[in-house]
């Protein structure tokens, strides 16, 4: 009772002082008081600079970033800045005649301080990619390494986000390669996409391929594990990102 009214005010302070609103990418007092030590998965959205000190306290962690392809990852987040009332910067469409092409795609963009290159120089956090379309994958895969609860309880969906029921008259699906190559460049100058380029393939691409439902009785309890929650389809796609350890489970980014 008391305790709560108390956090939610402290989480929704100004954000000059010690507890920082959520959205803002801080846990505030949530944080202070309970920590990561005793998490074998973590679900975090905040801003990159927070993982080092973690990372810091915890030990070694692997951070999970979730790569979608970037022309349909831009237009999710056109779609959802256009229609939450919260984070509005839209008034209309994506517009692929825009004078100003590079404005136009940054004006889509949503949370770009949730990743920095500058994490890949931090020698106790290992980054690494992975295809979050169909969720189901990356939920298996995750399935084999971490525990299952001791008690389980059915799982209820509570969407945050509108459905995006556009898709079929976004014009940069019919703009051509070159222009669509163009918005593609232009997303690449960002960390974020430039990082997902590099990764996606590479040796730090998550292997989902073998991961399925039965796969997930097999579960590994030789490490621990903390995670970002993955950006869906139809979701608000905020950049986020997984971490996780060899010791207790952690947050980042």
């Amino acid at each position: 009772g008391k305790h709560l009214q108390r956090l939610s005010e402290k989480l929704t302070e100004d954000k000059k002082g010690p507890g920082r609103r959520l959205e803002d990418g801080y846990f505030g007092e949530q944080h202070d008081t309970i920590g990561f030590e005793d998490c074998d998965y973590i679900a975090a959205e905040m801003h990159w600079k927070q993982w080092s000190p973690i990372a810091e306290k915890l030990g070694e962690m692997e951070l999970h970033l979730p790569c979608r392809e970037p022309l349909s990852h831009l237009m999710s987040q056109c779609y959802y800045m256009q229609h939450n009332a919260k984070f509005i910067r839209l008034n209309h469409s994506f517009r692929c005649d825009a004078e100003d092409l590079e404005a136009e795609v940054k004006s889509c963009l949503f949370h770009e301080d949730r990743f920095s290159r500058r994490l890949l120089y931090d020698k106790l956090i290992s980054v690494k990619c992975f295809d979050p379309l169909p969720v189901q994958n990356y939920v298996y895969y995750m399935g084999t390494i971490l525990q299952r609860r001791r008690m389980e309880a059915d799982y209820i969906s509570t969407p945050s986000y509108y459905p995006r029921d556009n898709k079929d008259s976004e014009c940069i699906w019919t703009a051509g390669e070159d222009f669509q190559q163009k918005v593609i460049d232009i997303l690449l100058k960002l960390d974020y996409y430039q990082f997902c380029d590099e990764c996606r393939g590479s040796e730090n691409d998550l292997d989902l391929s073998g991961a399925t439902d039965t796969s997930m009785t097999a579960l590994s309890t030789a490490k621990v594990k903390s995670q970002v929650r993955p950006t869906q389809d139809n979701q608000k796609d905020e950049l986020l990102s997984t971490a996780s350890q060899s010791l207790p489970t952690k947050p980042i980014m």
